[in-house]
């Protein structure tokens, strides 16, 4: 089970949300996990170095990311 953050995603809200953007994105780019639509997340990382402390910030913004408001994504590392 996702731990969900209250008062945000909803499975109404997420299948309205895939819904309207359905003919702007490609097969796969939204997936159903626990009664909720979740859509791909990009986050470009060529330009990084590859290294541990260089994951750590990609680790870090993607924890960011729902607290600054990003629908449809869970915190977990």
């Amino acid at each position: 089970m996702v731990e969900l953050i209250p008062g945000r995603a909803t499975a109404e809200g997420t299948a309205a949300y895939r819904q309207r953007l359905a003919d702007r994105t490609s097969a796969g780019h939204f997936r159903e996990q626990d009664g909720r639509w979740l859509s791909s997340l990009g986050l470009g990382t060529y330009l990084g170095d590859d290294d541990e402390p260089t994951d750590d910030l990609y680790r870090a913004a993607i924890v960011r990311a729902p607290e600054l408001g990003v629908r449809g994504l869970t915190a977990s590392t």
